[in-house]
Formats: C-alpha cells, sequence, structure tokens
C-alpha cells in the first residue's frame, strides 16, 4: 500500500512545519528572540501555506478513494499503524475507517438486548467498541423516542470511557413504534444498523394516518 505522491508531500509538509515551529518555540525561550527565530516562524507559515494549498486541491482525498481497494481492512490494522496512518496518512485512514462504519450499517454486526424501558446495541466485533464506532452508532440509534444514557457529553463531543455498547432510553413519544421494533427484532439477535433503524421507522409510519404518512414522504422534484 504506497503513499500517493501529494499526501507524501502534504505528510513532509507537515513535518518540517512541526520542526520549524518547534525550533522557534524553544530557542526563543532559551535565547530569546532574534534572526534565526523569526527565520524559522517564516519558514513554518510558508510551510503550513503550502500544505493548505495541497489540501484545497484536493488531490488527496480523491487519490485515497482509488487506494482504498488495495487497503487493508480496519481490524487488519494493529493500533500502533492506525495512529502512524492518521499522522502520515489521513485521507486513507479515515476511507478506511468509514468503510468500517458502512459495514457495520450493512452488515449483522451488533446484538440487540430489550430492557423495560429501553434497548442496548452491543458490537459483535472488539474493534468496534472503540469511542468513534459506538458515537456512530449512538448517532444513527438517537431517534424515535430514544435517548442514549450512557455517553458523557465532553468539550469534544461524547466520551464513552469503558462502554462497551450503547444504552438507550424510551422516552416514550408512542409506544406503538416501541411495541413494533420488539415484534420486528429477535431480543438478543444480530441486526446491521440499517436494519435497526428501518424497525423503528416501519413502528413510526404505523402511528401515522394515511394523511400525515402522504405529508411525511412528500419528496418535491
Amino acid at each position: 500500500m504506497d503513499m500517493s505522491r501529494h499526501q507524501m508531500t502534504f505528510s513532509i509538509l507537515c513535518i518540517l512545519c512541526s520542526a520549524a515551529g518547534l525550533f522557534a518555540i524553544v530557542r526563543d525561550l532559551l535565547i530569546g528572540f532574534d534572526g534565526l527565530v523569526l527565520g524559522a516562524f517564516s519558514l513554518m507559515f510558508l510551510f503550513a501555506w503550502a500544505a493548505i494549498r495541497i489540501i484545497k486541491r484536493e488531490a488527496i482525498t480523491d487519490e485515497a478513494v482509488f487506494r482504498l481497494g488495495q487497503a487493508p481492512q480496519w481490524g487488519d490494522l494493529s493500533p500502533l499503524r492506525r495512529r502512524l496512518m492518521m499522522v502520515i496518512d489521513w485521507p486513507l485512514f479515515w476511507a478506511i475507517r468509514e468503510r468500517e462504519v458502512e459495514r457495520l450499517m450493512d452488515q449483522p454486526l451488533t446484538k440487540v438486548f430489550f430492557e423495560p424501558q429501553g434497548v442496548k446495541l452491543i458490537p459483535i466485533e472488539s474493534q468496534h467498541i472503540e469511542a468513534y464506532f459506538l458515537t456512530k452508532i449512538a448517532n444513527m440509534a438517537e431517534t424515535r423516542g430514544l435517548k442514549v444514557n450512557n455517553a458523557t457529553q465532553g468539550v469534544f463531543g461524547r466520551r464513552w470511557a469503558g462502554a462497551k455498547s450503547v444504552e438507550l432510553a424510551w422516552l416514550g413519544s408512542d409506544d406503538r413504534i416501541w411495541a413494533h421494533a420488539r415484534n420486528e427484532l429477535v431480543d438478543g439477535g444480530s441486526v446491521s444498523l440499517r436494519e435497526f433503524d428501518a424497525a423503528l421507522e416501519w413502528g413510526y409510519n404505523s402511528t401515522l394516518s394515511e394523511a400525515e404518512g402522504f405529508k411525511d414522504h412528500w419528496v418535491f422534484f
């Protein structure tokens, strides 16, 4: 799996930008502001400008799509390799991770356990208990009267410290939706996230009158 020419150039520019900035800061603290510090800061901004220019061309993200076909699956990447790829080849890193999200959406990789006033979604594969995937599951599932109740809201979004599942509470917008979901899904069974969402949507549609259903699904061309 080779990095693209644009991505390699971008990574080198980022490394040079960081090195120049770090040198300027350290020298300024230890020696004081002088010509070398000014030059280092100037180089840092030059490298940053060049890196931004590469990003705006969108070549590195476009090329990542073509390289994705030869890229390993998310589960085949070691934690160290993921972190290295996130730094030096982040377009491909994002593409591989989003491909894994699509697996969650399309394949029965999540177990559903019903509780008296809620439901628990537990990823089958251990790699999906990472915070990013739990957030994706929560964002999809938090709808039609369900509310996530085991995610702590942090400054930069939800935190999932120690969590191995997404626990949702039923807020009871209409109990018929919840009843329909229980009938459609097998308690303890494996489903795709699209199947889970579809069961809730069908239950929601069953609570609408014919006129409301028509209005809700009206599409303007």
